[in-house]
């Protein structure tokens, strides 16, 4: 405490010779003046040094007073578990510890644990400050750098190198392994580390909900596909229905399919990173309380999906005849479209973020790139079929065609200017944004590698689709003609861009293929190494079909049969291999940034910790926060109730009109007017 104050005090007292120093123009600086700000400069962080020894000093003490308790917890262990032996033979002067000293000492230890994982985080952002404040002063005043002089002094400070703390935490750790895991270290830091909450979340209920009704919504509308069709006799004009779904209102729906199974992924993607411990959140600088978690992706896409199930079923029984005719044929996809958006950009604050990323991607060679925007933009181009059926679903509902008739609606689907024009355009954006990207990093940074083979790569990308444009027939082979130049052009395109792609998604965005670390990297997060070798073969085939989304011209016509149904059901599956596969990546990807800050842009190499900073129903998330009180907890009770009681409604008045309108189709029912 006399420490901290000295440090406090002349820190103050340099800070007011600071302020009284003249004022000279900007970048023009005299040696006092530099003296000066070093000064200061070591007086702050002399400060943070002062409560490091401080904090590191208790920690030691409560240590010392836990150690004891630990070795006989950890005898204890060692006597019952491994030897076999009574516990009454073992410890003659050190009795077993009742149940509830073990949970007393449990949560001493793992208190002590966070609050060591804490201090260091506060030196590491500590650290990270002062690096940008000595960065700022020597481009501001390139005449005096401090650079070279106070970063080595920085560097051998005790609270940048951390040796004490990480000794206290690897001591802790240990002891609590040999009292509570029998020597497993691993067990023993994941239980540290990973925040246990009791009782049930109200958001799981929520999500367990939906998931039941999503459930009951696809049998339901199994049955109405398998069922009903072989045994009602639909009348001409409801085939013609069908042909109008297949073909103009299926990529709404396949569209709104990608969102909810995107939900889902980037849920999945999220869970990992925790278990892992990969602070995602602070690489993408993101807000903590704004950011979503792996539950609040769940209940996005169970959401999505019970609409989506909702809205299939009712057109389902639309085609069939179960419903009153004059309903138009396209009423049920355009409300899917309206509400899955809304569903996205809902609440604002998540809406603006979306576009912001949006915005930012599509105008990179103007900005300055960011770990998200790479992230954000590698993400895009996963997802060009989803984003083709986006603007083809946007052209369905805003030039009214959902209001026509089955057999006057396909204008946006026989558009040439949509499948000539927007189409291709689509597919080479989100690689053209990478490839400008990658230029504004090498612009940014004046270093050629990794920033222009990078921007290679999406350039070989970009052949691919410009042969797709140009050619649209150009991937289907027929075995009774000869080979164009064309088509072998485009063949060894699409192999180089794939090939080339997997080779940099191994060994430079999942710094794998290290033969000194059997194929993989000295440090893995993950414990199983089957999973990177797993996701390097998936990568290899995978990438094809990504390869292949990138041709406008469908080259899965030859491949998918000439039925409609295969056809539709090829692309959804190939969307959601592509899908899979990002997802796959994003985990890989984050890791190797978390461990090796593969592109340089975070100024540090170290980051801190992730921690789990959510309490349950918490609104604003914040560790720390006060528990939800009773107006928060009715809130989401009434939400929830009332949630299931539309759903139940909505269930019941369905019923109610296919009992009613049933009887009409069973004795041939006619459809003319639609």
């Amino acid at each position: 405490a006399a420490a901290a104050a000295a440090a406090d005090a002349q820190a103050e007292k340099l800070n007011v010779q600071l302020a009284e120093a003249p004022l000279l123009p900007a970048g023009v600086e005299t040696a006092e003046q530099s003296s000066l700000f070093l000064r200061a400069l070591m007086a702050q962080w002399k400060r943070v040094e002062a409560f490091y020894e401080a904090e590191l000093q208790r920690s030691e003490e409560q240590l010392a007073f836990l150690r004891p308790q630990l070795s006989s917890a950890a005898a204890y262990s060692r006597g019952g578990a491994r030897a076999g032996k009574s516990k009454q033979a073992i410890l003659i002067n050190s009795p077993p510890l009742t149940p509830h000293e073990e949970s007393s000492m449990a949560r001493a230890v793992t208190s002590l644990y966070r609050e060591l994982q804490h201090l260091r985080n506060f030196c590491i952002i500590n650290y990270t400050g002062f690096v940008k404040i000595i960065k700022k002063h020597d481009k501001l005043c390139t005449s005096a750098a401090l650079g070279g002089v106070a970063l080595p002094l920085m560097d051998d400070l005790p609270f940048v190198c951390g040796a004490a703390n990480e000794r206290l935490c690897e001591q802790l750790e240990q002891g609590f392994a040999d009292a509570f895991h029998d020597g497993n270290v691993q067990v023993a830091r994941n239980e540290l580390l990973v925040r246990k909450h009791s009782g049930v979340s109200p958001q799981g209920l929520a999500v367990g909900l939906r998931l039941g009704f999503a459930s009951s919504l696809f049998a339901w509308l199994m049955w109405d596909l398998l069922v009903d069709t072989s045994v009602m006799k639909l009348p001409s004009t409801g085939r013609h229905r069908w042909t109008a779904f297949l073909e103009s209102q299926i990529p709404v729906y396949r569209f709104c399919g990608a969102l909810s199974l995107g939900y889902f992924l980037w849920g999945a993607v999220l869970y990992a990173c925790i278990k892992a411990r990969i602070n995602y959140i602070f690489m993408f600088e993101l807000n903590p309380d704004l950011a979503l978690s792996p539950a609040d992706a769940v209940s996005l896409g169970t959401r999505q999906l019970t609409l989506l199930l909702f809205s299939l079923l009712l057109q389902t029984k639309a085609l069939l005849g179960e419903l009153p005719h004059a309903l138009l044929p396209g009423i049920f996809p355009a409300a899917l479209f309206i509400a899955s958006i809304a569903i996205s950009l809902l609440p604002l604050h998540r809406g603006r973020l979306l576009l912001l990323s949006l915005a930012h991607v599509l105008s990179s060679p103007f900005f300055a790139v960011d770990l998200w925007s790479t992230f954000f933009a590698d993400a895009l181009t996963s997802v060009v079929k989803p984003i083709t059926d986006f603007w083809y679903s946007l052209c369905y509902v805003a030039t009214g065609e959902w209001l026509l008739t089955s057999r006057q609606q396909g204008s946006c689907n026989q558009s040439t200017f949509f499948s000539g024009m927007l189409a291709p355009l689509l597919c080479a954006l989100p690689l053209w944004c990478r490839f400008m990207q990658n230029l504004r990093v090498y612009h940014d940074t004046d270093r050629r590698w990794p920033a222009l083979p990078n921007a290679l790569k999406y350039a070989v990308s970009l052949l691919v689709v410009l042969f797709g444009a140009l050619h649209p027939s150009v991937g289907v082979f027929d075995s009774m003609q000869f080979v164009s130049w064309i088509q072998i052009c485009w063949l060894v395109s699409f192999i180089t861009s794939t090939l080339y792609s997997v080779t940099w998604d191994v060994l430079m965005d999942w710094r794998l293929g290290r033969f000194s670390a059997g194929g993989l990297r000295e440090r893995c997060m993950f414990r199983s190494k089957g999973v990177y070798y797993a996701a390097m073969s998936a990568d290899l085939v995978l990438r094809f079909g990504w390869t292949a989304t990138l041709t406008p011209g469908e080259i899965s016509r030859a491949t998918a049969g000439s039925g409609q149904i295969a056809l539709q059901c090829w692309r959804f599956g190939v969307i959601i291999a592509e899908m899979g596969r990002r997802a796959m990546w994003a985990i890989l990807r984050l890791e190797a940034e978390h461990l090796h800050n593969t592109e340089g842009f975070r100024r540090i190499d170290v980051i801190p910790l992730h921690f789990d900073r959510r309490r349950p129903g918490s609104p604003s998330g914040k560790e720390g926060s006060p528990l939800p009180n009773d107006k928060w907890r009715g809130r989401g009770r009434l939400f929830m109730f009332m949630e299931v009681v539309s759903y139940i409604l909505l269930v019941a008045l369905l019923a109610m009109l296919s009992a009613l309108v049933r009887p009409h189709t069973l004795v041939g029912g006619d459809l003319d007017e639609t």
